[in-house]
Protein backbone atom coordinates (compact mmCIF):
# COMPACT_ATOMS: atom_id res chain seq x y z
CA UNK A 1 0.00 0.00 0.00
CA UNK A 2 1.02 3.63 -0.87
CA UNK A 3 1.12 4.49 2.93
CA UNK A 4 4.74 5.57 4.83
CA UNK A 5 5.17 3.72 8.58
CA UNK A 6 3.40 6.05 10.32
CA UNK A 7 0.32 5.93 8.68
CA UNK A 8 0.46 2.33 8.02
CA UNK A 9 0.46 1.99 12.10
CA UNK A 10 -2.61 4.35 12.04
CA UNK A 11 -3.96 2.67 9.38
CA UNK A 12 -4.06 -0.65 11.37
CA UNK A 13 -5.08 0.76 14.57
CA UNK A 14 -8.09 2.56 12.77
CA UNK A 15 -9.44 -0.67 10.79
CA UNK A 16 -8.93 -2.35 14.53
CA UNK A 17 -10.60 -0.39 16.63
CA UNK A 18 -13.80 1.15 14.61
CA UNK A 19 -16.36 -1.79 14.32
CA UNK A 20 -18.68 -0.24 11.23
CA UNK A 21 -17.32 0.94 7.81
CA UNK A 22 -18.95 2.81 5.07
CA UNK A 23 -18.81 0.73 1.48
CA UNK A 24 -19.47 2.97 -2.07
CA UNK A 25 -20.88 0.72 -4.34
CA UNK A 26 -22.31 1.64 -8.31
CA UNK A 27 -25.13 -0.77 -9.13
CA UNK A 28 -25.30 -2.25 -12.95
CA UNK A 29 -27.59 1.00 -14.06
CA UNK A 30 -24.42 3.46 -12.23
CA UNK A 31 -26.37 4.62 -9.22
CA UNK A 32 -24.45 4.77 -6.22
CA UNK A 33 -25.15 3.57 -2.92
CA UNK A 34 -23.43 3.49 0.82
CA UNK A 35 -23.85 0.43 3.13
CA UNK A 36 -22.75 0.52 6.36
CA UNK A 37 -20.83 -2.66 7.36
CA UNK A 38 -19.26 -4.77 9.95
CA UNK A 39 -15.52 -5.71 9.33
CA UNK A 40 -12.29 -7.21 10.33
CA UNK A 41 -8.62 -6.55 9.11
CA UNK A 42 -6.62 -9.86 8.28
CA UNK A 43 -3.17 -9.05 7.26
CA UNK A 44 -3.52 -6.89 4.11
CA UNK A 45 -7.42 -7.99 3.30
CA UNK A 46 -10.42 -6.68 4.82
CA UNK A 47 -13.16 -9.52 5.39
CA UNK A 48 -16.95 -8.85 5.74
CA UNK A 49 -19.69 -11.14 6.17
CA UNK A 50 -23.47 -11.50 5.07
CA UNK A 51 -25.59 -13.21 3.15
CA UNK A 52 -24.49 -15.74 -0.41
CA UNK A 53 -27.35 -13.00 -2.32
CA UNK A 54 -28.29 -9.97 -2.94
CA UNK A 55 -27.09 -6.86 -4.21
CA UNK A 56 -23.67 -6.56 -1.88
CA UNK A 57 -22.62 -10.42 -2.86
CA UNK A 58 -23.63 -9.83 -6.59
CA UNK A 59 -21.16 -6.48 -6.60
CA UNK A 60 -17.88 -8.37 -4.67
CA UNK A 61 -18.45 -11.40 -6.85
CA UNK A 62 -18.33 -9.78 -10.08
CA UNK A 63 -14.90 -8.38 -9.13
CA UNK A 64 -16.10 -4.79 -9.45
CA UNK A 65 -14.13 -2.33 -7.47
CA UNK A 66 -15.18 -0.86 -3.99
CA UNK A 67 -14.54 2.37 -1.85
CA UNK A 68 -14.56 2.35 1.67
CA UNK A 69 -14.78 4.89 4.76
CA UNK A 70 -13.73 3.92 8.21
CA UNK A 71 -14.13 7.12 10.73
CA UNK A 72 -12.65 6.72 14.52
CA UNK A 73 -14.81 10.02 16.37
CA UNK A 74 -13.29 12.21 18.99
CA UNK A 75 -14.40 15.22 20.42
CA UNK A 76 -16.73 18.34 19.36
CA UNK A 77 -14.67 21.44 20.10
CA UNK A 78 -16.64 24.33 20.70
CA UNK A 79 -16.20 27.75 18.92
CA UNK A 80 -15.46 29.49 21.68
CA UNK A 81 -12.71 27.60 23.23
CA UNK A 82 -10.62 29.09 20.56
CA UNK A 83 -12.54 32.12 18.80
CA UNK A 84 -14.87 33.72 21.28
CA UNK A 85 -17.92 34.23 19.59
CA UNK A 86 -16.69 33.26 15.67
CA UNK A 87 -18.72 30.23 15.02
CA UNK A 88 -16.27 29.25 12.43
CA UNK A 89 -13.47 28.22 14.80
CA UNK A 90 -15.96 24.93 16.05
CA UNK A 91 -14.79 21.80 14.60
CA UNK A 92 -14.43 18.25 15.63
CA UNK A 93 -11.67 15.59 15.71
CA UNK A 94 -11.03 12.66 14.10
CA UNK A 95 -9.02 9.57 12.67
CA UNK A 96 -10.20 8.48 9.30
CA UNK A 97 -9.44 5.82 6.60
CA UNK A 98 -10.35 6.22 3.19
CA UNK A 99 -9.79 3.12 0.76
CA UNK A 100 -10.10 1.87 -3.10
CA UNK A 101 -9.70 -1.92 -3.54
CA UNK A 102 -10.19 -5.18 -5.69
CA UNK A 103 -13.11 -6.97 -4.08
CA UNK A 104 -14.00 -11.03 -4.59
CA UNK A 105 -16.03 -13.67 -2.23
CA UNK A 106 -14.45 -16.60 -0.47
CA UNK A 107 -16.46 -19.74 -1.23
CA UNK A 108 -14.08 -22.62 0.72
CA UNK A 109 -15.19 -23.85 3.90
CA UNK A 110 -11.65 -23.53 4.83
CA UNK A 111 -11.15 -19.81 3.96
CA UNK A 112 -14.69 -19.02 5.62
CA UNK A 113 -13.93 -21.19 8.69
CA UNK A 114 -10.63 -18.85 8.93
CA UNK A 115 -12.57 -15.76 7.98
CA UNK A 116 -15.02 -15.79 10.38
CA UNK A 117 -12.67 -16.40 13.39
CA UNK A 118 -10.91 -13.44 12.48
CA UNK A 119 -14.22 -11.47 12.11
CA UNK A 120 -14.81 -12.93 16.12
CA UNK A 121 -11.84 -11.64 17.15
CA UNK A 122 -12.58 -8.43 16.54
CA UNK A 123 -16.09 -8.34 17.95
CA UNK A 124 -15.73 -10.55 20.92
CA UNK A 125 -12.07 -10.55 21.66
CA UNK A 126 -13.21 -11.59 25.41
CA UNK A 127 -14.13 -15.17 23.86
CA UNK A 128 -16.59 -17.05 25.57
CA UNK A 129 -17.45 -18.43 22.41
CA UNK A 130 -16.82 -21.66 20.64
CA UNK A 131 -13.93 -21.63 18.00
CA UNK A 132 -15.42 -21.72 14.53
CA UNK A 133 -14.74 -25.21 13.01
CA UNK A 134 -15.54 -27.09 10.19
CA UNK A 135 -15.17 -30.66 12.47
CA UNK A 136 -18.00 -28.80 14.90
CA UNK A 137 -21.27 -29.79 13.72
CA UNK A 138 -23.03 -26.85 15.39
CA UNK A 139 -21.49 -24.82 12.72
CA UNK A 140 -22.03 -27.10 9.59
CA UNK A 141 -25.28 -24.83 8.37
CA UNK A 142 -23.40 -21.74 9.33
CA UNK A 143 -20.65 -22.22 6.98
CA UNK A 144 -22.15 -23.26 4.05
CA UNK A 145 -24.95 -20.41 4.29
CA UNK A 146 -22.79 -17.73 4.80
CA UNK A 147 -20.93 -15.07 2.32
CA UNK A 148 -17.48 -13.72 3.26
CA UNK A 149 -16.71 -11.21 0.95
CA UNK A 150 -13.35 -9.43 0.35
CA UNK A 151 -11.52 -6.38 0.07
CA UNK A 152 -7.85 -5.92 -1.12
CA UNK A 153 -6.55 -2.20 -1.20
CA UNK A 154 -5.30 -0.57 -4.20
CA UNK A 155 -5.24 2.81 -2.70
CA UNK A 156 -5.55 4.12 1.36
CA UNK A 157 -5.64 7.68 2.63
CA UNK A 158 -5.61 8.00 5.91
CA UNK A 159 -6.11 11.58 7.49
CA UNK A 160 -6.40 12.53 11.40
CA UNK A 161 -7.35 15.82 12.74
CA UNK A 162 -6.29 16.25 16.13
CA UNK A 163 -5.37 19.96 16.39
CA UNK A 164 -1.93 18.83 15.10
CA UNK A 165 -1.44 21.84 13.19
CA UNK A 166 -2.23 24.65 15.74
CA UNK A 167 0.31 26.01 18.33
CA UNK A 168 1.75 24.22 20.91
CA UNK A 169 -0.22 26.74 23.76
CA UNK A 170 -3.41 26.11 21.60
CA UNK A 171 -3.10 22.55 21.83
CA UNK A 172 -2.35 22.88 25.52
CA UNK A 173 -5.69 24.98 25.94
CA UNK A 174 -7.44 22.03 24.27
CA UNK A 175 -6.28 19.72 26.79
CA UNK A 176 -6.85 21.42 29.07
CA UNK A 177 -10.16 22.20 28.65
CA UNK A 178 -11.20 18.55 27.15
CA UNK A 179 -9.75 17.06 30.75
CA UNK A 180 -12.03 19.79 32.81
CA UNK A 181 -15.36 18.77 30.64
CA UNK A 182 -14.10 15.36 31.38
CA UNK A 183 -16.12 12.94 29.09
CA UNK A 184 -14.80 9.37 28.23
CA UNK A 185 -14.33 10.28 25.03
CA UNK A 186 -12.63 13.84 26.00
CA UNK A 187 -10.34 11.94 28.19
CA UNK A 188 -9.71 9.49 25.02
CA UNK A 189 -9.45 13.11 22.72
CA UNK A 190 -6.82 14.54 25.59
CA UNK A 191 -4.84 11.44 25.87
CA UNK A 192 -4.07 11.43 22.22
CA UNK A 193 -3.52 15.30 21.98
CA UNK A 194 -0.94 14.69 24.53
CA UNK A 195 0.94 11.23 22.46
CA UNK A 196 1.17 13.57 19.68
CA UNK A 197 2.98 16.54 21.55
CA UNK A 198 5.63 14.18 23.21
CA UNK A 199 6.21 12.44 19.89
CA UNK A 200 6.34 15.93 18.60
CA UNK A 201 8.48 16.68 20.98
CA UNK A 202 7.14 19.97 21.42
CA UNK A 203 5.65 19.27 25.11
CA UNK A 204 6.09 16.72 28.08
CA UNK A 205 3.22 15.47 30.60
Amino acid sequence: MNLSNSDRIEYQSIMNQVLVGYLGLKDSGNSSRVIPVNFALDTQTILIHGAQEGEKYNHFSNGSGVAMSVVREYSVIPSHWMGGEYACAATMYYKSVYLRGTTNVITDIDGKTAALNVIMQKYQPGGNFRTIDINDPHYTTALKNVGILTIVPTDVQVKIKLGQFLETYQRRRIIERLEDRGTDIDRLTASEMKKMLEEKGSDKF
